[in-house]
């Protein structure tokens, strides 16, 4: 017997710029968990280069295994737009196409084609640079894996502190990780959005890859820059006390970005976590494919014409 799954896409209503708008996604997986996806464009355009996706990665099994993911598109307006989407796109039809590895695994492996897929793209389409920020989660048992590069951010709410468990590569993240800048005044650094890795960016794309304890209880955010740059780890954790249902505090914490006055679109996936399954069997690496798979994958971006932008227009 498969789980209880249940999605709902909503456009929810949004004060101040007339250009402001906001969507809003729920899954819910009985009886493990809740999945909200938030994302605004803010006040300063129309145009969103934020994406994100979640998934029910369980193949119709009664086992969980659910994927979430956001990222942040680079490289001018439409060509970040375009980034961030077909990245999503590439990596999540690569990770639910493989059942039999493990989530690590299959993370990484799906984010190396996700970066391929970009600079296929970019080759074809004559574009000098586009690129994306990714982290995404799966749950599938005691512990959550992660994939991050970029410098989105994924936290863990728990007894009323958030843990930020990503490192932001960005040359202030860098900085950062050396000792040279302490983590707190990275938010403010005139380096912060300069990004040191990127899918799309790079010979390889080297993310980080993590397993991370989870609990019964525990709240999981997954969020663009736009949001952690302008709410604080422990205004995260307030408004999370704060709020009953997963939806209230998704729409709480971006609206929260909003009246700090962010700059940039603002995107969030909190994941509630009801109850947590037994661990996963024990699984293989899946079998090759990888390079006739990635061939021709382009054939949908190869429909987009986005226009050539300067090289050095500045990354977002």
């Amino acid at each position: 017997m498969g789980l209880e799954v249940s999605v709902q896409t909503a456009v929810l209503p949004s004060a101040g710029s007339p250009h402001r708008s906001m969507a809003a996604t729920t899954m819910n997986i009985f009886p493990f968990l809740t999945g909200v996806g938030i994302s605004d464009s803010g006040t300063q355009s129309g145009d969103n280069q934020d994406a994100f996706r979640m998934a029910d990665a369980s193949g119709g099994g009664s086992r969980l295994r659910a994927l979430f993911a956001v990222a942040d598109g680079m490289g001018g307006l439409m060509h970040g737009r375009f980034a961030s989407a077909v990245a999503l796109q590439l990596f999540f039809e690569s990770f639910l196409r493989d059942t039999r590895s493990a989530a690590a695994h299959a993370l990484r492996h799906s984010a190396a084609e996700a970066h391929f897929g970009l600079q296929q793209a970019m080759q074809k389409l004559a574009i000098p640079q586009m690129g994306t920020t990714l982290t995404a989660a799966c749950v599938d048992g005691p512990r959550m894996s992660l994939v991050h590069i970029g410098d989105s951010r994924a936290y863990r709410i728990r007894g009323g502190r958030a843990a930020c468990l990503t490192h932001d590569h960005s040359t202030a993240g860098e900085l950062a990780r050396m000792r040279i800048l302490s983590p707190e005044k990275i938010r403010g650094h005139a380096r912060r959005s300069e990004l040191t890795k990127g899918l799309g960016l790079g010979l390889f794309a080297q993310p980080d890859i993590h397993r991370v304890e989870v609990r019964e209880g525990d709240r999981i955010v997954l969020c663009t820059d736009g949001m952690w740059s302008v709410v604080e780890d422990e205004e995260l954790a307030a408004a999370s006390a704060a709020s009953e249902s997963t939806l209230e505090f998704g729409r709480t914490i971006v609206d929260l970005a909003m009246e700090r006055g962010s700059e940039d679109n603002v995107s969030a996936i909190v994941i509630q976590l009801h109850r947590i399954p037994a661990g996963p069997a024990e699984e293989m690496p899946g079998a090759g494919g990888f390079l006739r798979r990635l061939l021709g994958r382009n054939e949908a971006a190869a429909q987009y014409s986005p226009p050539r932008r300067p090289a050095d227009a500045p990354m977002l």
